[in-house]
């Protein structure tokens, strides 16, 4: 039964033209915010603490661009207590999973249609060796922030709604249930 299986978190970030880019100017991956801040946040000790007293398993996957280029996988093998999910199982994941942990990749879509939380926590905010598409994107999605629910730019606080959805069943608040059903999903009446 569901009662029995193990509730997951799902961490999923996607990727960045600055990673991708050919160029000599790259800048070595483990020194950027983004790859630190995941690190810091997946390693978290309050994080962890919180994970195995409510028995949480920690899944955590990067875009396959990310992984091709930058050897993420290789990065988060010394980890324990984290699941690493391969690129053929993020679908599975998508459904076995309670809540979401992104920046902004739209497998956040896949969770709300399914009416589970999403976290969105923004890693690169000051990351000064974002090319320049990377911060009109960025500056793009913190421009939505106010249309959105669940943002997050500090690891605390992100852990600490992280901890309120656990204590609540992984459920979606009503109204942020609203949100989605007001700005993203159109209801069909169902006709007999």
């Amino acid at each position: 039964t569901k009662e029995n299986k193990a509730k997951k978190i799902f961490v999923f970030f996607t990727w960045r033209q600055t990673f991708l880019h050919k160029s000599n100017f790259r800048p070595a991956f483990r020194e950027t915010s983004y790859y630190k801040k995941i690190e810091s946040f997946i390693t978290n000790q309050r994080l962890k603490n919180i994970l195995v007293e409510n028995k949480i398993e920690l899944c955590v996957a990067f875009h396959h661009a990310l992984k091709n280029q930058c050897k993420v996988d290789m990065s988060f093998k010394n980890f324990q207590d984290i699941t690493i999910v391969e690129m053929g199982e993020i679908s599975r994941y998508v459904q076995e999973a309670d809540i979401l942990v992104t920046d902004y990749s739209s497998l956040a879509f896949d969770f709300f249609f399914l009416e589970k939380p999403v976290l969105f926590y923004r890693v690169d905010e000051d990351d000064n060796t974002l090319e320049m598409s990377d911060r009109v994107d960025l500056n793009f999605a913190k421009s939505l922030d106010s249309k959105m629910f669940n943002v997050f730019y500090n690891e605390e606080l992100l852990i600490d709604k992280l901890k309120f959805y656990i204590e609540n069943d992984f459920l979606l608040e009503n109204e942020n249930l609203n949100i989605l059903n007001d700005k993203f999903f159109t209801k069909k009446e169902i006709r007999r």
